[in-house]
């Protein structure tokens, strides 16, 4: 069992590197980098356009509203913020108006020109003033919708489920918390090591002789 503790220390320096290097809350959280780059493409083509209605294809992927509720409430809205919150892309409206947030996780994207697959298409977004489509495509329907009121009870429902990687503050706490488990299981490894002898040349770490005790 103390072996273990070697092995987290290892472990943990790697982690360690991979995080240094920028990639380790990709190895944390695969969908993130992914979503950001979603929201700074639909950026441009969202911000500050008029949905003139939302069309579901596939009232699955709703939560907490049906779909003839969400199309209502799709209809002639402003987009006034685009922005990732963890693993969701938040779209605000304008004149409270609500947010729509969702999750793509890992089949889900945003098509700004006609998918080439019909049947994977589950939300489409028509804009006015010029007329325009954005499509949300999902091809094993794992991603979630959701339609909030205000900015704030979505708040509420991040600080539930989400936990951004991609923010300072939790590259911050990925290193003390890396720090801490790396202490002790340096511990843990240190009581490991003592119990044995090193032995230099090719034998490397190896236990004392039973016979001899050497």
């Amino acid at each position: 069992m103390k072996m273990t503790g070697f092995w987290l220390v290892v472990a943990n320096l790697r982690a360690l590197l991979r995080w240094e290097r920028g990639s380790f809350e990709e190895t944390l959280m695969p969908e993130l980098p992914e979503v950001e780059t979603m929201v700074r493409g639909l950026r441009p083509a969202f911000l500050g356009r008029f949905v003139e209605r939302i069309e579901v294809h596939d009232p699955f992927l709703l939560q907490g509203c049906d779909a003839e509720e969400f199309e209502r409430r799709g209809r002639m809205v402003q987009v006034e913020e685009v922005a990732r919150r963890g693993k969701w892309v938040a779209i605000t409206l304008s004149d409270h108006r609500g947010m729509i947030v969702i999750q793509p996780r890992m089949t889900g994207g945003f098509w700004l020109v006609q998918p080439p697959r019909g049947e994977h298409i589950r939300l489409t977004f028509r804009l006015a003033k010029p007329e325009a489509k954005i499509w949300y495509c999902d091809t094993r329907r794992l991603g979630k919708i959701q339609w909030f009121a205000s900015p704030e009870q979505a708040a509420l429902a991040f600080a539930r489920s989400c936990w951004d990687g991609l923010s300072n503050e939790s590259r911050s706490t990925i290193l003390s918390y890396s720090k801490v488990a790396m202490r002790r299981s340096s511990r843990a490894a240190g009581g490991w090591c003592k119990s044995r002898r090193w032995r230099g040349g090719e034998s490397g770490l190896r236990s004392r002789s039973p016979t001899t005790g050497e």
